[in-house]
């Protein structure tokens, strides 16, 4: 949940946005592998296939924008068959795949959760990308044309303006005060998790990133319409937002921007 500050108008505006960059570290598994590079969040060719890549079990993750290794984990639980090969989904609070083993069956494979400088250098690249205007600039009207006199008859005034003595004026210092008091929006007013990751605001435009969708309110949180994968997320838990002008970026978990 968040919570907003009663005497003041804050507009949210929550984008997530987040594509997966590569990163490297120094793996250590054994001795052979030491000073390897690690492949996760590098990209991949093959979607669903499953392997080791400097001495790191991976898995080849299908995002909505590229493909990429995942780092796979050790779980008890039995693996169930899956249809589509990289896809990914969230049970509970693991991110699987869908990989396929040396027996080519396709099974949902437990994967470890993203370092946290892939999704920084992820969430950079995204913030980085160019905003253009959808305003033609052809259409700006240009500044009407200055007024010139054409009364010659009055001669202009040559006498010199008076001069008179500046005051000097004190500098006023804006001391931003916490109310005594806060507003607290949660799933009544329709967020889709109490969980919330990150919020942003624009006007009275609202924007939460929440465990169960990107929720919205146009009415500086009264009311929140919820959006989840059915409108094109990733992933429903989306950990970040961030707008630029009209475009609106959702950071998901195992699931891009």
């Amino acid at each position: 949940m968040f919570q907003t500050m009663k005497k003041t108008s804050v507009p949210l505006s929550l984008a997530l946005v987040m594509s997966l960059g590569a990163l490297s570290s120094c793996g250590q598994n054994d001795h052979k592998t030491r000073n390897a590079v690690s492949p996760v969040g590098t990209a991949c060719k093959t979607a669903g296939k499953t392997t080791k890549v400097s001495g790191v079990a991976v898995v080849c993750a299908a995002t909505r924008s590229t493909k990429v290794w995942y780092e796979t984990a050790v779980s008890k639980v039995p693996r169930k068959k899956c249809t589509k090969s990289g896809a990914i989904k969230k049970q509970k609070s693991v991110v699987v795949v869908c990989g396929v083993n040396k027996k080519k069956k396709k099974l949902w494979t437990p994967t470890k959760p993203l370092p946290i400088r892939v999704i920084q250098a992820s969430l950079e690249a995204a913030l980085s990308l160019p905003v253009t205007s959808s305003q033609n600039p052809d259409s700006i009207p240009a500044p009407p044309e200055p007024l010139v006199s054409t009364d010659v008859t009055t001669p202009p005034n040559t006498a010199p303006p008076a001069t008179v003595p500046s005051t000097p004026t004190a500098t006023a210092t804006t001391v931003f005060q916490l109310p005594a008091s806060f507003t607290n929006f949660t799933t009544s007013e329709g967020l889709g998790n109490n969980y919330v990751y990150g919020v942003y605001a624009v006007g009275s435009t609202v924007y939460a990133a929440t465990d169960d969708g990107l929720s919205i309110s146009t009415n500086e949180g009264a009311t929140f319409t919820n959006h989840t994968t059915e409108n094109g997320l990733g992933n429903n838990s989306v950990r970040g937002v961030y707008a630029v002008g009209s475009n609106v970026y959702a950071a998901t978990w195992g699931g891009g921007v």
